[in-house]
């Protein structure tokens, strides 16, 4: 009986190693820079990507969203892991109060960041914070769930697409 026991035991070990499958990652990484090279082309401002080691894109777009409507807004989103921080770029020649409120939330203005040598506003809602930057011909929103180190780390990895897909 233990011997019959022995034999079905080593059938089922084979039957699992043979159908064992490493789990999926859940996070579906797109690659932005194809797009953002199309968009350059269409853009009249600097296209950005993100380039933060450890941020993986998921999500990249060029449309209006309905605050900013005529104009369209160069977005790309992702991840720094399977359970966030979320942080994504938004770019566009809207400006208006409304197409920043429908970013950065009702939050209020609680300070400035400084990347770089880059100035940012700094808003914060109660699930997420976002550096905003006015240009004259166009803004540049960044928004996270992460902390400001995150977000801050995120807007100073920031490089011309143009830069980086040649």
């Amino acid at each position: 009986m233990a011997r019959s026991l022995v034999v079905v035991g080593a059938i089922v070990a084979v039957i699992v190693v043979l159908n064992y499958r490493a789990p999926e990652d859940p996070v579906r990484e797109i690659a932005p820079a194809p797009l953002a090279a199309g968009v350059s082309a269409l853009a009249p401002f600097p296209v950005y990507l993100p380039t933060d080691d450890g941020w993986r894109p998921t999500a990249a777009r060029w449309e209006p969203t309905e605050e900013s409507a005529p104009e369209a807004v160069w977005f790309v989103g992702g991840v720094y892991s399977e359970q966030g921080p979320f942080a994504s770029l938004n770019q566009s020649t809207a400006t208006s109060a409304e197409y920043l409120a429908e970013l950065v939330g009702e939050g209020p203005a609680t300070g400035n960041s400084t990347v770089g040598d880059v100035q940012w506003q700094r808003y914060e809602t109660s699930d997420q914070r976002s550096l905003v930057q006015l240009l004259p011909d166009s803004s540049i929103v960044v928004v996270g769930d992460g902390t400001w180190d995150d977000l801050e780390r995120f807007a100073g990895s920031l490089e011309p697409a143009q830069d980086l897909v040649g």
